[in-house]
């Protein structure tokens, strides 16, 4: 299944998210799952984060030539990315990131990988307070290891925007590409996401995203898309935990999929 003009749609939510309050106030509080936040580290906050994910039943077409039609069907545990960041000040903070793939294929010609994702090396700008810009480099990655073979040099860019809807609401999203060396796959793959959050309490916050990616040719055949329902709770001041359950909503995309992101802030 197709949804025609569907990124289209998720780059004009994006692009207006900023405009859907007359006063541009600053962006709510990084309360996401996997979409990157609008927000930046003030200047001397310091940030490490870890994200697990299992995911179930990815099918991609075209990399298992042993099957009907060439649909393999795998499943797959990330580990990271493990990232740190640090704030200079001025709306600008640096990091980077590391991430580990194991691929578990039952069936011949089945992805059955294991290896480093990469090592991103990455700098965040608050374009205005309810928009940033990241931009960054990945490298040291296996090109074996599905999803997202890196054994080259790539460059990416994501704009992330929030805009907070009332007193306990808030919009967000992302749109982002990343080009892709021949030492690899090669080529340019986008990535996009579109949520909503809405706070229950003062430390908790419930989430609902809709993120994809085209991801590598080699791999994918076919737009990653999941719906994501999860939250983010703040169990201490530094502190926050955001498990979540997702669903895919494209064949190569996994059936369901389970995933926690741990957070930790030195302000």
């Amino acid at each position: 299944m197709r949804i025609p003009g569907a990124r289209r749609l998720l780059l004009a939510a994006v692009v207006t998210l900023p405009a859907l309050s007359a006063a541009h106030a600053a962006a709510p509080e990084a309360h996401t799952l996997l979409i990157r936040p609008a927000t930046v580290l003030d200047s001397g906050e310091f940030a490490v984060s870890l994200h697990l994910a299992r995911q179930y039943g990815r099918q991609p077409q075209g990399i298992n030539p042993n099957r009907a039609q060439g649909r393999a069907n795998y499943d797959n545990t990330r580990l990271g990315p493990l990232a740190a960041r640090y704030g200079l000040g001025h709306g600008l903070e640096l990091g980077a990131a590391i991430a580990h793939n194991n691929n578990s294929g039952s069936r011949a010609g089945d992805p059955d990988e294991s290896g480093l994702e990469g090592v991103t090396l990455f700098g965040r700008y608050r374009l205005m307070p309810t928009v940033a810009i990241e931009a960054g480099l990945h490298f040291a990655g296996s090109d074996d290891v599905a999803p997202y073979p890196r054994d080259g040099l790539d460059l990416y860019v994501n704009v992330s925007a929030s805009q907070r809807i009332r007193e306990r609401g808030f919009l967000y999203g992302q749109l982002g590409a990343t080009v892709t060396d021949e030492d690899g796959t090669g080529g340019v793959y986008e990535n996009w996401g579109v949520g909503a959050g809405y706070q229950l309490t003062p430390r908790q916050t419930l989430n609902i995203e809709l993120v994809g990616d085209t991801a590598p040719e080699r791999y994918a055949r076919g737009a990653h898309t999941e719906v994501l329902l999860g939250t983010t709770f703040a169990a201490t001041h530094a502190f926050t935990v955001k498990p979540y359950v997702g669903a895919g909503v494209y064949d190569p995309s996994p059936d369901w999929s389970l995933g926690l992101t741990l957070e930790y802030i030195r302000r």
